[in-house]
């Protein structure tokens, strides 16, 4: 059964698409629509099983930029794609809190920035986006409510701060309203004080729970409640002591609607941490310092929950963060290299793990070379962004998903056909980085001319092919024989010297003695005819 591939086509090697079920040890090969890039293996093999395995390969959009998958350690995530930018949330378990911005919580929303592929709550100190491990509450010891109130009546102070300690202790005892209740046996005030500021005395004092349940905030939260609403409404009126030893009055602070600066504070016990007025146990990669949870330095750790101190690394290894919570934490690191022409996520520049993966992104018009993975870890050789080949003409008889404008990827080859040419497959591809590249079809006329030059150069190579195998397979001639040697004749002596007649010297004289005696004659001859 043929493999699914989004955004792309499975093709048969020769070319040919793969439109349905194929026979065992075909292979196929992926090739992505324009825009898009294949991850993963080149091919893929029809088993016997009629399968083709794992094909783990996709069609990347090239445009498309991903934030790292985030880690939810022992909680849950959830992510919705659909919003822009992808937001998602990571809940602790139940009953489980950690501790964000001083507020206690059990959840965490965020969001991934598509120009950088960045979390929102990554940074150098959080290269890989770690979420806060989740823990337990504890019991406190006490809690605190700090609260500073307006009142008019009067311009100036009391005289003394314990007497205001002691009108609002007389206030709230003395209240019927349910919120107040918990003065008179686990709520005390602590601390009061007061200060002026133009016409307005305010009172700041302190209210602590030391007893009843202190579990949670309930009581202390019960009294704040009553507490704004009587102050809302302008109805809180505190009577404090006045004046000095000889002259002592009673003066009425009626509240003016102002309450701010409200505050929560808890005592907790050992190996845990004080979040405004709850307390919780310090979590993994965390300890115990003064009341709060610090988190463990780098180059040191916490695995056990409530820990007063962390433990340090060994050797030459640390961690590339804090709160660091397993000695698996302490490694050798690895720095994230910067990108020419794109970005790296986690960033540039980040200290993580060795063995790290790392992603690559490309700017605009440019890409990973064509079934390259834009991943590779920290310490290996990182992906390169190259310069996209552009389609600048496509022919109008190309049949082809291409037009004028398309980029394609180093080395990405895409097939077409030509609707004048039924048989024939074609192929452009980018070879050389920013290229510009055609789509382009043969035309008719060029067709029959390739086909006469074709026709041509094949006769002319049988031609060429016979003479050679005659020539080849002709009988060798066989070598002449030496020649003899030449004999040697006896030159006969020159005959006697004999003095010739007249007429043997004529006939004897070469050709121009013949002339000269022939003229001599043919004088004479005219010699004798005058004289006649």
């Amino acid at each position: 059964m043929l493999p699914k591939v989004k955004n792309g086509t499975f093709y048969i090697e020769d070319g040919l698409e793969a439109i349905q079920d194929v026979l065992y040890g075909t292979i196929l090969k992926p090739n992505c629509d324009d825009g898009f890039q294949r991850q993963g293996p080149d091919t893929v093999t029809c088993g016997a099983d009629g399968t083709f395995g794992a094909a783990n390969f996709e069609c990347v959009d090239l445009n498309v930029v991903t934030c790292p998958t985030l880690d939810s350690n022992f909680g849950t995530m959830e992510c919705d794609v659909t919003k822009d930018p992808v937001e998602c949330t990571y809940f602790c378990p139940a009953d489980n809190y950690f501790e964000l911005d001083d507020v206690m919580v059990s959840k965490q929303t965020v969001t991934c920035d598509s120009s950088t592929a960045k979390w929102s709550h990554m940074s150098s100190s959080n290269p890989l986006g770690t979420f806060p491990q989740c823990s337990v509450t504890d019991t406190a010891t006490y809690i605190t409510m700090t609260t500073k109130l307006g009142f008019s009546g009067a311009t100036t102070c009391p005289s003394s701060d314990a007497n205001i300690k002691s009108g609002l202790q007389t206030t709230f005892q003395s209240s019927s309203s349910s919120g107040y209740s918990c003065m008179k046996s686990s709520c005390a005030i602590s601390e009061a004080s007061c200060s002026v500021t133009g016409s307005v005395v305010y009172f700041t004092f302190t209210v602590n729970q030391t007893s009843g349940d202190l579990s949670s905030d309930a009581v202390i939260s019960a009294f704040q409640t009553q507490l704004a609403s009587d102050v809302e409404e302008k109805k809180l009126a505190v009577t404090v002591t006045t004046g000095g030893k000889r002259r002592k009055r009673d003066t009425s602070f009626t509240s003016n609607g102002e309450q701010s600066s409200t505050t929560y504070s808890s005592l907790c016990s050992s190996g845990s941490g004080s979040i405004g007025s709850k307390c919780l146990k310090c979590p993994t990669g965390t300890y115990e310092s003064d009341g709060n949870c610090e988190y463990c330095a780098k180059g040191s750790y916490s695995n056990t929950a409530g820990s007063t101190s962390c433990t340090s690394c060994s050797g030459s290894l640390t961690t590339i963060t804090t709160g660091s919570d397993s000695i698996t934490d302490c490694i050798n690191q690895c720095t994230v290299s910067s990108v020419t022409n794109g970005f790296a996520s986690p960033s540039a520049g980040y200290t993580v793990a060795q063995g790290t993966v790392i992603s690559t992104f490309c700017n605009s018009n440019y890409a990973i070379t064509f079934g390259g993975n834009n991943s590779a870890m920290c310490n290996s050789t990182q992906p390169t962004c190259k310069q996209m080949c552009t389609v600048k003409k496509v022919s109008g008889d190309a049949d082809t998903t291409l037009k004028t404008g398309s980029e394609l990827a180093m080395n990405q080859k895409v097939a077409y056909t030509c609707k004048n040419d039924e048989e024939g497959k074609f192929n452009v591809a980018c070879d050389v980085t920013g290229d510009e590249l055609s789509v382009s079809c043969p035309s008719i006329t060029g067709l029959i001319i390739g086909v006469v030059f074709g026709v041509l150069f094949i006769t002319l190579a049988v031609i060429v092919s016979v003479r050679v195998y005659q020539i080849k397979t002709r009988p060798e001639t066989p070598p002449a024989p030496p020649p003899l040697p030449a004999r040697r004749e006896k030159t006969p002596p020159p005959p006697p010297e004999v003095t010739p007649d007249l007429k043997s010297r004529v006939l004897a004289a070469p050709g121009d003695a013949i002339g000269k005696v022939g003229n001599q004659m043919n004088q004479n001859l005219k010699r004798m005819s005058i004289n006649v």
